[in-house]
């Protein structure tokens, strides 16, 4: 592989890092910090402003579903994440004007159709196409560095919002989204085959990968008549669901529970669980296979569920429940690529990330309002929505070992590391 290559791959991972920070860190993970000003400032019940999250990862969810795999086959990844970084610059700004549920909402449209062009779709396909081995590790490291980056905004962000008020922490997310645009379209310059280029590690490539740059495996049609794929649907939905109702809404336990202060400290230590655990769940995924960290995250998340049933509950138990919860909000990102190449191959990857990720989006869009309608309408508790969602969780383990099961009778599932 040529030092030029070498270059290319680490650029490509850069700007994917960068990518990482500015929706995982700092939009994603950061904007439930909004829902005690907001919903005080416009008089909204919990449930509407979580609709912002259903809006958001809706318009993520569409286009990832129906539209992100041919886009990037078209006009390229690196135009992608040019114009998403523009549409969350947008975004950004319609939640820093929002005088009303329709604007706050609108906002909500723009920043994820942004979205949808610079998060986990990226991720999967940059690192799908820059890597021949250890896919799972380094999409890991992306997903990290953007946990990280979020318990970095999670301390910072509440002191934006006393100093300046939240629609001025607004205003300065939309200038930090428009400056990250421009470096992440510097960083990037395309893929390997664009460039004459080959991803790193190709010259360790097994026999039958000669060509590093070939893409093996089931076309995306050829997928979609696979039982597998369907189950994995159901799998990423459930995950999606479950992973990020709950976490969606720890911050409103921890004002429940009489820990409104220390908001921001529980999404900091949620957020640096799941940096520390992402890439152990990574390497999980390239040496065991995605199940062992689907067996571990999602075990996690129903076990978080049932202890957050409790009517009263200490700080510290509440940071045991963000780090369970923050290995189950890893699963919703790591073990999508590792699960694509075991049971499909690589082939058309951008096109099979969309579906289960968009299916993922979905999840994220229902969970957390779902769960808060539980609160909303079953008389301020959450217990039976909990209960819900640690059915869920269990559910997508079976299915997901229901899914190897069918690829493995079909003689296709491979563990490739």
């Amino acid at each position: 592989m040529s030092s030029n290559s070498t270059k290319h791959a680490w650029m490509a991972v850069g700007a994917v890092t960068l990518g990482s920070i500015l929706i995982s860190g700092l939009i994603w993970n950061c904007l439930t910090l909004y829902a005690d000003p907001v919903i005080n400032a416009l008089g909204i019940t919990r449930s509407a402003f979580m609709l912002t999250i259903t809006f958001l990862s809706g318009a993520n969810t569409v286009v990832s579903l129906f539209f992100y795999g041919p886009l990037e086959q078209k006009f390229s990844l690196r135009k992608m994440m040019l114009i998403g970084g523009l549409f969350v610059t947008v975004g950004s700004l319609l939640f820093a004007m929002s005088g009303s549920l329709p604007i706050l909402y609108l906002g909500a449209l723009f920043t994820g159709l942004g979205v949808s062009q610079m998060s986990d779709n990226c991720f999967n396909v940059a690192c799908t196409y820059w890597f021949k081995r250890n896919r799972g590790t380094m999409i890991s490291i992306v997903a990290t560095i953007g946990a990280l980056s979020g318990a970095v905004f999670s301390i910072i962000v509440p002191l934006w919002i006393a100093s300046m008020g939240w629609r001025g922490s607004f205003y300065v997310t939309a200038a930090v989204a428009f400056v990250f645009t421009i470096l992440i379209v510097i960083l990037y310059k395309g893929k390997p085959a664009d460039l004459g280029d080959q991803p790193m590690w190709a010259d360790r490539a097994d026999e039958e990968d000669v060509d590093a740059n070939a893409e093996t495996g089931l076309t995306y049609k050829e997928m979609l008549k696979t039982p597998a794929a369907w189950l994995l649907v159901i799998v990423w939905l459930l995950v999606g669901i479950s992973g990020f109702a709950v976490r969606g809404n720890l911050v409103l336990f921890a004002v429940d529970y009489g820990y409104a202060d220390s908001q921001g400290l529980l999404n900091a230590v949620l957020l640096v669980s799941c940096a520390i655990l992402s890439p152990i769940g990574g390497q999980m995924c390239d040496k065991l296979g995605a199940r062992s960290m689907m067996i571990f995250g999602m075990g996690s998340t129903i076990i978080a569920c049932f202890l957050l049933m409790q009517s009263s509950m200490s700080l510290t138990m509440l940071f045991v429940c963000a780090v369970l919860l923050s290995f189950g909000w890893a699963c919703n990102i790591v073990p999508i690529a590792p699960a694509i190449i075991e049971n499909f191959g690589r082939k058309e990857m951008s096109k099979k990330s969309g579906l289960f990720v968009g299916m993922q989006c979905l999840g994220v869009a229902i969970g957390p309002a779902t769960l808060s309608m539980f609160y909303d309408f079953g008389g301020g508790t959450y217990t039976v929505g909990l209960i819900v969602m640690a059915i869920m969780a269990a559910l997508s383990i079976v299915l997901f070992f229901a899914a190897e099961v069918s690829s493995k009778k079909a003689g296709r599932w491979q563990l490739k590391k």
